[in-house]
């Protein structure tokens, strides 16, 4: 990744789903940084300039099923795809893929590829789906997990999700009770058992901490909250401890865009 560069986004790559033969696409990435990443109070992190795929999962857009797209066939020789290189055809065959765009591909048998795709455009095909809450949910059950972190890894991303349409962009000045909106959530009952789940495996220390609180603060238990925050935790959580603080004693219910100034410490669950 360079750091000092824009978001460059590379020729997208096309896989075929091993659960039903479908193509379907995935952006590949040349160059990104983080600058402009927005970090919030639950722990999620979403970078304009970088790629957006949690655990490399994704959801097939024709049948639906889970997946790891590095997990399925990657199709090289579809012009337009990553993976398509002139060099391996001769005059003729270039000729006939047609790769000027207004003559439309139309003898594309001849590229060595898995299956038949007379016709088809890069256009044509559908890129894939990013998992909702259920999917995570799904997924926590499945053969992508290992070991019990594993589980807790996908358990917090179903979390981040359902908390999606809930993020609130305000300030810090907006903390004090006299003028904080105090948010009414209706959280489904699936994404509550999700929430205790998760109070209940989280261990002790001070990331799991963070995330208690904050699991807490969404449930609107603030009495709880309020006392996690008291343990002592390590010099570099005092400013995102004291912004926390702020939130609980405020009564905020809502899912903080944390200011520029702020982060999550690096250090693992």
């Amino acid at each position: 990744m360079a750091w000092g560069r824009d978001l460059i986004i590379g020729f997208p790559k096309l896989h075929e789903c091993q659960a039903c033969q479908g193509l379907f696409l995935a952006n590949s990435l040349i160059s990104g940084n983080t600058r402009g990443s927005r970090v919030w109070t639950d722990g999620a992190i979403h970078s304009p300039m970088l790629r957006h795929r949690p655990m490399d999962m994704a959801v097939c857009p024709h049948c639906g099923v889970l997946m790891r797209v590095r997990e399925q066939h990657w199709i090289k020789g579809l012009p337009g795809t990553y993976g398509f290189n002139e060099a391996d055809y001769s005059p003729e065959e270039l000729d006939i893929l047609a790769m000027d765009e207004e003559d439309p591909v139309s003898d594309i048998e001849l590229i060595p590829l898995r299956r038949e795709l007379t016709g088809v455009q890069v256009e044509q095909i559908p890129r894939f789906k990013s998992l909702n809450f259920q999917n995570w949910l799904e997924a926590s059950d499945g053969p992508w997990v290992k070991t019990s972190k594993d589980r807790l890894a996908f358990r917090l991303q179903a979390w981040r999700c359902g908390n999606d349409e809930r993020r609130y962009f305000g300030s810090s000045a907006m903390m004090r009770k006299r003028e904080v909106v105090k948010a009414q959530r209706v959280i489904p009952e699936d994404e509550l058992e999700n929430i205790d789940w998760l109070i209940q495996s989280l261990d002790e220390g001070p990331v799991a901490g963070i995330y208690k609180v904050e699991l807490y603060r969404h449930i609107g238990d603030f009495r709880r909250a309020s006392k996690l925050l008291l343990n002592h935790f390590p010099d570099e959580f005092v400013p995102l401890r004291a912004y926390m603080n702020g939130l609980v004693d405020a009564r905020d219910l809502r899912v903080q865009c944390l200011p520029h100034f702020l982060n999550y410490p690096k250090t693992e669950i």
